[in-house]
């Protein structure tokens, strides 16, 4: 009786398993025995593999926040109203990176702050070209070399207007170095502002006025019983307030205050806008 080619066959006493066509031998399931070697990857070969590109990528992510170049704004400006200050940027980090261009936007409020065109080159970029845009809430910054930043603490320094007697951060809240090419991060700082003459502490009181709107352009309504005045951060009046709408075009940009007169008990703040 003809055996079957597909069965096993004993000779010599041993069992013998037909070879296939491609030299594999096939067990007793017929399954190709190197099919894990040579066919799709085992699940645990491939969860090993995924755990490792995640850490490598950890990796370099850890690496290159590492590598970052910071820019920061000190954290305590001081300046009077009225009055023109400096404003550092510093670097670190910067050494060796290759830098030769930036570019920078600061943030500000501009009831408080107005940014100017004005700068002072920092110690880490002598001879560097700027351009310094001013706008109303914001200062664009522009820079350019030849030859990389260098060595040192100050990218540059920008000046800038104290408008009022009043708190403002000073926030980079755009850096880019040579196009976005060199990572960066930054930190903002915090500028305080004073008025002559002028306890800006009173101005939380329980007001007995009120001005509306607030912020406001052209005029103000005024309601209360009392008279009141309004007065400057240098605790000047510049306007005696009349029940219903008042004309503020005449005064500039700014923060002023209300109190009675005669009285150096702050009551209420307005800021005037343009």
């Amino acid at each position: 009786m003809p055996k079957d080619k597909g069965s096993r066959t004993k000779q010599g006493g041993e069992m013998q398993t037909p070879k296939t066509g491609l030299g594999e031998t096939r067990g007793a399931t017929g399954h190709d025995r190197n099919v894990g070697r040579f066919g799709s990857c085992p699940k645990r070969p491939q969860r090993q593999l995924a755990t490792l590109r995640v850490t490598a990528l950890a990796a370099a992510v850890l690496l290159s926040l590492a590598q970052a170049v910071t820019l920061d704004i000190p954290d305590s400006l001081y300046a009077n109203a009225g009055d023109t200050f400096d404003v550092p940027v510093l670097v670190t980090g910067q050494v060796g990176r290759n830098i030769i261009a930036a570019d920078l936007t600061i943030g500000f409020r501009d009831a408080v702050l107005s940014g100017t065109s004005l700068y002072r080159l920092g110690n880490a970029a002598q001879g560097w070209m700027v351009m310094a845009n001013p706008f109303a809430c914001s200062l664009l910054v522009a820079m350019a070399s030849a030859s990389p930043l260098v060595a040192g603490d100050t990218l540059l320094v920008l000046r800038m207007v104290v408008d009022a007697g009043d708190t403002s951060r000073l926030t980079i809240l755009r850096a880019r170095l040579n196009e976005g090419q060199v990572p960066c991060t930054t930190s903002a700082g915090k500028f305080y502002g004073f008025g002559s003459g002028i306890d800006e502490r009173s101005a939380a009181r329980v007001p007995r006025f009120a001005l509306s709107p607030n912020p406001a352009c052209g005029t103000v309504k005024f309601d209360g019983t009392n008279p009141a005045e309004l007065v400057s951060v240098s605790g000047q009046r510049v306007l005696v307030l009349r029940t219903g709408s008042n004309d503020v075009r005449s005064l500039s940009r700014g923060a002023y205050f209300i109190r009675s007169p005669g009285s150096s008990l702050l009551e209420g703040r307005v800021i005037l806008v343009r």
